[in-house]
């Protein structure tokens, strides 16, 4: 039979998390840009041909023609930082899926 004492217990908190334990935390702009990535290669973006589109948690979220616009609009309306937006321009050669 195991004991449990208050000494036990505070060495086994004092023991720090296995990394392989704790999730990575997500860089946003890189799932963002891994979205667009997808949505280019399925095909999903040949209705936004030659304008910027904005990727926000996996999202089209806004699109337009005018890039500095649309960063400084939709930042203010996510209350995100516009240089943290994903805005890629779609080409319209790139909208073409074989």
């Amino acid at each position: 039979m195991i004991q449990n004492t208050s000494k036990d217990v505070a060495a086994l908190t004092a023991i720090p998390p296995s990394p392989t334990n704790i999730a990575p935390p997500i860089d946003q702009q890189l799932a963002d840009w891994d979205a667009y990535y997808h949505f280019l290669t399925a095909g999903k973006l040949s209705g936004y041909a030659s304008e910027y589109v904005v990727i926000h948690h996996g999202m089209v979220v806004a699109h337009g023609a005018d890039l500095e616009q649309l960063r400084t609009v939709i930042a203010e309306r996510l209350g995100v930082d516009k240089d943290k937006l994903v805005v890629p321009f779609v080409d319209g050669k790139e909208c073409i899926v074989e």
